[in-house]
Order: structure tokens, then C-alpha cells, then sequence
């Protein structure tokens, strides 16, 4: 038996429900670099402050219990040499060579970074680890880390730079073209 007109069923038709689908494609379509690009930026600030912590980790432990303290790249945790972006180890280091021997107590191991892409190493004296004296001071070294998106996309660039006194500070866009600037003022690169 037919309902009468009055009772009809409301709802969407199979050309109409299509329609709302190829909209929602369409959005999702110019949404989507946007949601990749935030996504990148995101690891890449995370990395950072991850890194600036740890960093200010190995310099207040140097301080506070009076021992000489470094941090190197680490893939496994008990030696130094690997790409940072594979990991870091902080160390006591009581003999100040830069690297975990025997005896020296492990204080922080991090594991990779994947999703920040590379981390790049610079300092004066080219040095592998980055030591922390009793005072704070790194020794007579200072430095910077490049963080580097996997697309190597230089707007997603940042770097941590570490001066003899053991302070941090953090790159800056300071000229507002979009891609942060060294030390030197000069574009960031990947």
C-alpha cells in the first residue's frame, strides 16, 4: 500500500549525495598541502625544542654538580659520531675528549628524530660533541644546529645556536621574507 503524499520520506537522492561527496573532495584537495606544510613545521619545532632542552639539561647538570658534561650524536646510545638526527647521547665526560669511554656516566640518550628530517652540526673547531664545563661554558666552542624538513624546504629551516658562554638562542625570521636567518643574517639552507 502506497503512503499518501503527506507522509512522504525526506531524504537525499543518489545524484545529490554526490554532489556533497565531490564538494568535500574539492575542500579536502586544497586543505591538504596546508595540513602537510603545518605538519612539517610542527616536527621541526618540536625537534627544536627537544634539542634546546636537552642542551640546557647537559649545561645545568655541568653546573650544578660540578663535572664537565657533553653531548654528541649517538645512534645507540654509547657512542658518539652519528648524524644527530639519529639520535644524541649527554655525558658526563671527566676526561673532556668529547666522546663516552669507560666509566662515564650516561645522563640522557634521545632517540631519532625522524619526522624533523636532518640535524646538521656546525662549530667552531669542528668538533663532534659539544662540552659543557663546570662553569656553564662550552669549551672555548661555539656552535650551531641546522634543522632540516625532509622536503629540505628552506621556510621550514631552523637553527639552535650555541655560544662560548653555553647560552641558547634560537634562528628568527627577522627581515619576514619567510625563512628564518643565521647568525650572520644569511638565508637558512637545506
Amino acid at each position: 500500500m502506497p503512503l499518501p503524499p503527506h507522509h512522504r520520506v525526506a531524504g537525499y537522492g543518489l545524484l545529490e549525495l554526490l554532489f556533497c561527496l565531490a564538494i568535500t573532495a574539492v575542500l579536502a584537495q586544497l586543505a591538504l598541502p596546508s595540513l602537510s606544510h603545518w605538519y612539517a613545521r610542527s616536527g621541526i619545532e618540536q625537534a627544536q625544542n627537544e634539542l634546546v632542552a636537552l642542551l640546557q639539561l647537559a649545561r645545568q647538570t655541568a653546573i650544578n654538580q660540578n663535572i664537565t658534561v657533553s653531548i654528541c650524536g649517538s645512534a645507540d646510545g654509547m657512542q658518539c659520531g652519528a648524524p644527530w638526527s639519529q639520535g644524541s647521547v649527554v655525558f658526563e665526560d671527566a676526561n673532556m675528549d668529547g666522546r663516552l669511554n669507560a666509566g662515564e656516566s650516561v645522563l640522557r640518550v634521545t632517540p631519532a628524530r625522524a619526522q624533523a628530517g636532518a640535524i646538521y652540526w656546525r662549530s667552531f673547531g669542528n668538533r663532534a660533541a659539544l662540552v659543557f664545563t663546570p662553569h656553564g661554558y662550552t669549551d672555548n666552542q661555539s656552535g650551531s644546529f641546522t634543522l632540516c624538513p625532509l622536503d629540505g624546504d628552506p621556510a621550514l629551516a631552523r637553527q639552535v645556536v650555541v655560544n662560548r658562554t653555553g647560552r641558547v638562542r634560537l634562528s628568527r625570521d627577522r627581515n619576514g621574507d619567510g625563512v628564518f636567518e643565521d647568525g650572520t643574517g644569511k638565508p637558512l639552507r637545506c
